[in-house]
């Protein structure tokens, strides 16, 4: 089913993002605990995978809203 897929699609989405959140942070706070290297690169891998894991989080909430449009329809 398609709706099967998309929410396993967002789902999983929403997972890898925040794993990837998870690891971006780690950087940062290893990298300002010793005081070398430059933040920029975890800073914006921070900031895509934020912007990733809520553009999944919004599929999410599309699906949760059609499902609900639809069993009201059919109800």
């Amino acid at each position: 089913m398609l709706v099967n897929s998309a929410l396993g699609n967002a789902l999983s989405g929403i997972q890898h993002g925040m794993q990837r959140l998870e690891r971006s942070a780690d950087e940062i706070a290893k990298t300002s605990i010793h005081n070398e290297g430059d933040l920029t690169k975890p800073l914006l891998e921070l900031q895509v995978n934020k912007l990733h894991t809520q553009a999944n989080i919004r599929v999410l909430e599309g699906l949760d809203e059609t499902l609900g449009s639809l069993l009201d329809v059919l109800a």
